[in-house]
């Protein structure tokens, strides 16, 4: 690829890229002006990321309209980058040691991830310069799609405190209080299995029938339904989820008192959690840490995700040197099928049907308006494409011993798809398995008085310490809309309206507090 920089005739330099001019030949300032004048924004957005915008020319005319606007640069070529004058704007380019794009796309995935805060993410604007993109269409495509899939999915993490933070909350400080027997890590040298609820874990339960007394099985909260009904116990539970529907797919968990179950105190109430064996996971949230700290309830490590399967998945290799394989994996839906059958939730999806509306229909709306997107048979969606992106961005920490089972049409690197066969193959006798011994907790009145104590201090510090970064991000769990709010309003320089905003955000976070401690009291 030939690159120039030839000025143009009003003085400015400009850009060629194999001969195609990037900016204007005759005044690349007023071009870059009238762009950014002709986008029409009335309000200044909170992040702008500007991809590939030449060099100097957008940039500049973009600060100087909209000068509080956090501005990202994500040039195309290093050496485009090293002539621009992007200002004092983040810039990210092609690192030297990428041998493909998927490596430059790892490191455009850091990048953002990094400069990214919460709350630029509501108010983000993707601004392509037109000329570049089409100069470089491959990497313009391939940048443009990274950025989309971290946008959505730090955008879904954060619907997902607004919608459950109060939630997560009580139903940690109510796991910490109540929870009965504690146990360490999985620990066994045997082959793991790891089962999600994909559509493919029903041709999976023949493999895991017949290999049954060969693995240990770690389920998925949402495919013990699914394994139950096939006959088949589990040796871990795991579930994540905070919210009401959780507890259907951890319903039939009743009939097994002594079935271990992975999770976060956040996680929704399981049934019998005062007798059952649990295995509380540490996936770092500080408010969390410090919970299970004063209540003397040891945890296990688990790196932060977005989906229970990657959850189960860690667990399973950190337990084994041995293989890990994941059944039930699909990362999109068999044309009307989504799930293993039985599902928990299916009552509640079907249970509407009627003469008028039959549950074949119902089952085609929905489908259709989820996973609008069709490879052959399968449908692909969002939602399903956010949950794909933890597994190949993490593609590279499975190492050699991770396979998957039948797989489905998205791939997933690091993750090898092997048949019954050559699963069969990786068997090497009888598992076994044990927990970790921990050290039994305080009895359950004894924590609520360490948690009535925890919750006063938290108060104290609300009210003496507002600006203090680990009070916020637990207030952000009771009102996270106000929150994000005070931090765009101060970044903008509008410190009086800001300090309303965070002095609601108090009120409710002590009116909050306070209902928990007479939940606790009473």
């Amino acid at each position: 690829m030939e690159l120039s920089f030839p000025p143009s005739r009003s003085g400015a330099r400009g850009l060629t890229v194999d001969g195609l001019a990037i900016h204007s030949r005759f005044d690349p300032a007023i071009e870059a002006d009238r762009f950014v004048a002709a986008l029409g924004w009335l309000c200044p957005p909170s992040c702008v990321i500007l991809l590939e915008p030449g060099i100097d020319h957008l940039a500049r005319s973009l600060g100087e309209r909209f000068p509080r606007t956090k501005m990202l640069v994500v040039h195309y070529d290093r050496e485009i980058a090293s002539m621009a004058d992007d200002g004092n704007n983040p810039v990210w380019s092609p690192p030297m040691d990428s041998s493909d794009a998927g490596s430059a796309m790892d490191d455009l995935r850091i990048f953002i991830e990094n400069e990214l805060s919460e709350e630029d993410i509501s108010g983000i604007r993707l601004l392509p310069w037109p000329p570049a993109a089409k100069a470089f269409p491959k990497m313009h495509t391939a940048v443009l799609g990274t950025i989309l899939e971290i946008t959505r999915r730090l955008a879904a993490g954060i619907e997902t405190t607004a919608a459950f933070g109060r939630r997560w909350f009580s139903n940690a400080i109510d796991n910490a209080r109540t929870a009965g027997s504690i146990v360490g890590p999985l620990e066994t040298s045997s082959p793991v299995v790891v089962a999600a609820a994909g559509f493919s874990l029903g041709a999976s339960i023949p493999f895991l029938r017949k290999n049954r007394k060969h693995i240990v099985l770690v389920s998925c909260s949402s495919a013990c339904p699914a394994l139950f009904h096939a006959g088949i116990v589990p040796d871990l539970v795991v579930s994540t989820d905070a919210g009401y529907w959780a507890r259907c797919h951890l319903a039939e968990l009743r009939a097994f008192p002594r079935l271990t179950l992975a999770m976060p105190l956040e996680a929704a109430l399981p049934p019998g959690r005062e007798t059952r064996p649990l295995m509380i996971l540490d996936q770092g949230s500080g408010f969390e840490r410090a919970l299970a700290r004063i209540c003397g309830l040891e945890s296990v490590g688990v790196e932060p995700n977005g989906t229970v399967t990657g959850t189960a998945l860690e667990i399973a290799l950190a337990s084994t040197p041995n293989a890990v394989i994941v059944c039930g994996l699909d990362l999109c839906a068999d044309d009307l099928v989504s799930h293993s059958r039985p599902y928990a939730l299916d009552p509640f999806v079907n249970g509407g049907e009627s003469r008028l509306s039959p549950a074949y229909s119902r089952a085609f709306v929905r489908e259709n308006a989820l996973s609008p997107e069709r490879r052959g048979r399968f449908r692909l969606s969002r939602q399903f494409a956010t949950y794909a992106s933890w597994f190949i961005d993490n593609a590279d920490r499975f190492g050699r011993r991770t396979f998957r089972l039948f797989p489905s049409p998205v791939e997933l690197p690091g993750m090898r798809a092997i048949g019954m066969e050559e699963a069969v193959s990786l068997m090497d006798g009888e598992a076994s398995f044990s927990f970790g011994l921990v050290t039994p907790p305080p009895d359950g009145k004894e924590r609520s008085g360490r948690i009535l104590r925890f919750l006063n201090e938290l108060l104290t510090t609300a009210r003496n310490r507002p600006d203090d970064k680990d009070i916020e991000e637990i207030i952000k769990l009771i009102d996270y809309a106000d929150i994000l709010a005070a931090r765009k309003l101060e970044r903008s320089g509008r410190f009086a309206v800001a300090a309303e905003k965070r002095l609601a955000s108090d009120r409710k976070f002590g009116d909050f507090v306070e209902k928990m401690k007479g939940r606790i009291d009473g």
